[in-house]
């Protein structure tokens, strides 16, 4: 019977304890990028089978993977006398077979070590041991994380580093008073290391008299060993039995939801019989574990705590190249103020909004604001008086609010000058307010008919956004409509957008600038050069003049730096740097995915399986049969070149199974189902996959087709509020390891047949763990993290959703973590610290078992939101270790507009295109606005295209997204374009040029709503493919 204990009874119990040293394996080196003695074996096999087939190291890229795995033990279960997959055996067998001299394999550890920075449990392991809390730390490891640990806490601090070149004077090392780092297998800088079956045979016997010795009448905490090898098992479990050995205990850590090794697991048997304080400890790492015993340890280190707030070495300011100064004049729908009024503040007992808009009451007149206990107001003091009597608590003063309060998001200023503007805007009887700082003129009045000849009334409108910039107040004004029906009431919400977006899609570029013009007239001040809104005494102006870049000169017109950045290439070979496209889709077209050159032998077919009911079947073979077609593009997408059949784009064949075959094609009444509620329905459905389940071997990608008679099961409130039929599918899919296409009637019987296949075959290739392109310019020592959030109020959860990608911005994996305290920021959900450590940890580790001798110098984490203090406190901590951390908040959605202009015979003029691609303005030393959507141009860019010009939907004018850095030092330059890379690497939307979002971002709203399903697995790393 083996004892258990949770960590945080243990760690009670150890901090009052003595005589407890630490024994680490490998697992408490892996956080780090040392990677453990299972992941090297996978790391072996590798080597080996790429060396020897001359096949690329970028085919087996992803060694957490069951498939690439299967392949390579495939290979080698064909070959006599190599050992079974697991076996003990494995890692001296493979170590051996890949390098096969001790000197090679030395000169390999050394390598794999070096220069390789400790990360937090190394930091409060050291703290621990500074404050002799541990005098011993034993490990088998090589490197040297422990001492640069506790030199980086305390650089003058004397220890002892005992390993085999110090055998002759062990025991006196032994026998002294000064603490010890003990080397079982060796130091990588200095001794000839202990590797393989023969080197780890037995320790050397002074090291593994002094192991033995020093553990009399004392506890160990094993941690990060899995307990494989004889050298320190046999001393172990040679020495079990003396009561005195290990009289304190020991105590073996291991990972959450994972089982000991059959020897660790006996050995644990006895030394529970033996001991009742010995046990073993579910974790969730050697670095959380780690800070758990930091975080409740009396000796704090401000080295461990402040390390976050190194933003003067870990922030810098945003700069651009000048050589990338972009050529197009533009101009933008933003003013600048020149002059903000100061607000009247007192103290006050009102206690909440609610209670404050009750004592206004009526008095419209009346802006204030409360916040922290105080009112601030734009009213003057006899009017404040009169209004608040009996709750002002103080005099009331007149003060301009301070930077750190305007930094704030819940600070309430910006709040007051909405209400400032539009008590301003109304006092115009042409002037009225809708929504939400949203105005009509009402003299614009229109008759809109739409498509269904419905008739609308239709009035021009523009929307007011401020933002908090450079210690300034930027004014945004954003050209919209309002609507009503014919008779002046409101509109459907669920048509109103609808129509919106309709009308607004068919402003142009020229058109756009002209509305502009007309309200940047209507704003100004006649007389003055200020754009102007007052109340009473109060008042904001704004520059007349908004912002430009290469229109207008002269101290008086607020100038913007812009810079141009070209489309980012996609590459094809890993051979030939020269097989590259700016359109991925035309690059598949000539040169074939790039996995086709990760090796010479002709690829096995994709073999799909299909679920459908059997009144569609033949409808649905037909259409997969369609992927062997040609067909040719005619849709406006003219970035989109014909597809010539699967093989000849893919060199790859697709097996598409007959209807006959009941193997891999499952059919059901279409008749009777569609009576069915959802509840059976989706039982049906899974039972069909866990039959699947049972194929996998036979087929790699699940099609299910859902025809339009089924359009009741896709959400059901009734039987869960969250129901999602796609989502729920996929992830019960998901779980049991079953990918799955869904086919939807409507893409049977769509106009452009060209552009469904390429959408299908795309995602189809990728979900058969194919590798479609890769990014031209890339630094493959950074990795991209996407982190957003999902709030179900119906379960009463909130949902951290995390994916990894890998430098091309492949997508690794993905895991989806229940909060169980998130901080809330308005309605958002944040992370607290711990939660945001744990989920970096959890990816920064499954990034190395992915690649286990990948280094990682670099991590980009994007959000939508803000990062918080406690966010970055926890990310950062998670990424000890790694200098250059990254963390950029990329909004969707911004204010800010800009119309593209030309210049001719001096003057301006709108142009016919909309601005470019990749066009940045820097709008303050740590934010920027990039358009991910714009006007593309190249020769390679599509079929036809005017003036080598693409502009992806030809609707409206393209908005930017919102770029602001919260930490990291990476240039402009760089920044952009990663995020521009980023948006072209989604295979799940092959049929587009780009997307909007970053691949980090784009997927975060299908994810969060994913998340919120029943047969979601909580902190579980997924497969990112399994999502596609």
């Amino acid at each position: 019977m083996i004892n258990t204990k949770d960590p945080t009874s243990f760690i009670r119990n150890f901090l009052v304890s003595s005589d407890i040293d630490f024994f680490l394996g490998s697992g408490a080196s892996l956080l780090a990028g040392i990677p453990s003695g299972q992941n090297l074996v996978w790391q072996f096999k590798k080597e080996i089978y790429c060396s020897e087939n001359n096949v690329s190291r970028e085919l087996f890229k992803d060694l957490q993977s069951e498939r690439n795995r299967t392949k390579l033990q495939d290979y080698f279960d064909s070959l006599d006398g190599f050992p079974k997959r697991g076996s003990k055996e494995e890692y001296s067998f493979y170590f051996e077979k890949c390098y096969d001299n001790t000197s090679a394999r030395n000169a390999y550890i050394q390598k794999l070590v070096a220069n390789v920075e400790p990360i937090r449990g190394h930091l409060c392991l050291a703290n621990l041991f500074i404050n002799n809390q541990v005098k011993n730390i034993w490990t088998t490891n090589f490197d040297e994380l422990i001492e640069v640990g506790i030199k980086t806490l305390s650089p003058q601090y004397s220890f002892n580093v005992v390993s085999s070149i110090q055998k002759e004077s062990i025991s006196q090392i032994a026998n002294n008073n000064f603490q010890n780092v003990i080397k079982l297998h060796g130091d990588y800088r200095y001794d000839s290391l202990q590797n393989t079956e023969q080197e780890l045979q037995n320790l050397e016997s002074q090291l593994s008299d002094l192991f033995c010795k020093n553990l009399m009448n004392k506890g160990l905490i094993v941690i990060g060993y899995a307990g494989n090898d004889d050298s320190v098992m046999k001393v172990l479990e040679d020495n079990i039995d003396n009561k005195d050995f290990l009289s304190k205990g020991i105590y073996w850590c291991k990972p959450q939801n994972t089982t000991l090794s059959e020897r660790a697991n006996a050995f644990m048997e006895m030394a529970c019989q033996n001991n009742e304080l010995s046990c073993v400890i579910d974790i969730d790492g050697f670095d959380e574990f780690l800070n758990l015993i930091y975080r409740n340890y009396e000796h704090k280190n401000p080295i461990i705590d402040e390390r976050w707030k190194d933003f003067d070495n870990r922030k810098k300011e945003i700069n651009f190249s000048s050589d990338k100064i972009a050529q197009s004049s533009l101009k933008m729908n933003t003013f600048v103020s020149t002059e903000l009024p100061s607000c009247n503040v007192f103290e006050t007992d009102i206690k909440n909004w609610k209670e404050l808009r009750t004592i206004i009451g009526g008095n419209n007149d009346i802006i204030a604001g409360l916040f922290n206990g105080k009112v601030y107001s734009f009213s003057n003091s006899d009017k404040l008086k009169e209004i608040f009597k009996g709750h002002i608590n103080s005099e009331i003063t007149t003060v301009f609010p301070e930077t750190e309060l305007l930094n704030k998001e819940n600070f309430i200023y910006l709040g007051l000058l909405y209400e400032l503007i539009k008590i301003s805007l109304l006092q115009n009887s042409n002037i009225k307010s809708f929504g939400r700082n949203k105005y009509y003129f009402v003299d614009s009045i229109l008759d809109h008919q739409n498509k269904a000849r419905f008739t609308y009334k239709r009035y021009s409108a523009f929307e007011v956004q401020l933002s908090y910039l450079n210690e300034k107040i930027y004014l945004s004004i954003i050209p919209t409509i309002y609507l009503t029906n014919k008779n002046g009431s409101e509109v459907n919400k669920l048509y109103k957008q609808v129509e919106i977006n309709s009308i607004m899609s068919s402003i142009y570029n020229a058109d756009y600038g002209k509305i502009l013009k007309d309200l940047n007239a209507f704003l100004w001040i006649k007389g003055s050069n200020e754009i102007i809104f007052t109340n009473s005494d109060f008042s904001i102006k704004f520059n007349f003049v908004c912002f430009s870049y290469k229109l207008l000169s002269g101290s008086k017109y607020p100038q913007i730096s812009s810079f141009k950045f070209d489309e980012p290439e996609m590459l094809f070979d890993v051979n030939d740097i020269n097989h590259t496209s700016i359109n991925q889709l035309k690059g598949l077209q000539r040169y074939a995915p790039i996995d086709y050159s990760f090796e010479t032998a002709e690829k096995s077919p994709i073999r799909i399986a299909i679920l459908s009911p059997n009144q569609q079947i033949d409808n649905i073979i037909g259409h997969l049969n369609n992927l062997n077609v040609k067909h040719s593009a005619n849709t406006k997408e003219m970035f989109l070149p014909n597809y010539e059949g699967f093989y000849e784009i893919y060199k790859r064949a697709i097996n598409i199974p007959d209807k006959n075959n009941t193997q891999l094609c499952r059919m059901y009444d279409e008749t009777a189902t569609s009576k069915a509620n959802t509840a059976s329905f989706v039982d049906s459905i899974k039972s069909q996959i866990d039959y699947f389940q049972t194929q996998l071997s036979d087929f790699d990608v699940l099609v299910v087709y859902i025809p339009k008679s089924f359009a009741k099961f896709r959400e059901d409130s009734g039987y869960d509020p969250d129901f999602n039929l796609h989502d729920a599918i996929k992830l019960y899919g998901t779980n049991k390891g079953v990918k799955i296409q869904f086919i939807e009637e409507r893409s049977l019987t769509a106009y452009d047949k060209c552009k469904v296949m390429w959408a299908l075959s795309t995602s189809l290739y990728a979900k058969a763990s194919g590798v479609l392109w890769h990014p031209v310019v890339l630094d493959d020592e950074t990795a991209f993290v996407g982190i957003s959030y999902a709030k179900s109020n119906t379960k009463g959860i909130c949902i951290g959703c995390s994916q990894l990608f890998d430098s091309t911005g492949t997508g690794i994996r993905l895991i989806l973590k229940k909060l169980d305290d998130p901080q809330y920021i308005g309605k958002n959900p944040y992370m607290k610290q711990d939660e945001a450590r744990i989920t970096i940890s959890k990816l920064r580790e499954e990034y190395y078992k992915c690649d286990p001798v990948g280094k990682l110098r670099r991590i980009v984490i994007h959000k939508t939101t803000p990062f918080t203090d406690q966010e970055i406190a926890g990310f950062t901590e998670a990424l000890e270790g790694i200098e250059d951390i990254e963390l950029l908040q990329i909004q969707g959605y911004s204010p800010y507009r800009a119309i593209k202009y030309f210049i001719q015979d001096g003057k301006p003029y709108p142009n016919s295109f909309p601005i470019e691609r990749g066009t940045t303005i820097k709008l303050s030393n740590d934010s920027f606005l990039l358009w991910t959507h714009g006007c593309v141009t190249g020769n390679d860019i599509g079929r036809n295209c005017k003036y080598n010009s693409y502009y992806k939907g030809s609707r409206g004018i393209p908005i930017p997204v919102l770029v602001k850095r919260f930490y990291g030092k990476a240039s402009g330059d760089i920044l952009v374009k990663e995020i521009l890379m980023l948006t072209k690497m989604n295979w799940n939307s092959g049929d587009n040029l780009y997307k909007n979002m970053p691949v980090t971002l784009d997927f975060a709203k299908t994810l969060s709503r994913m998340s919120k399903q029943k047969e979601a697995l909580y902190n579980k790393s997924y497969d990112f493919r399994y999502f596609m």
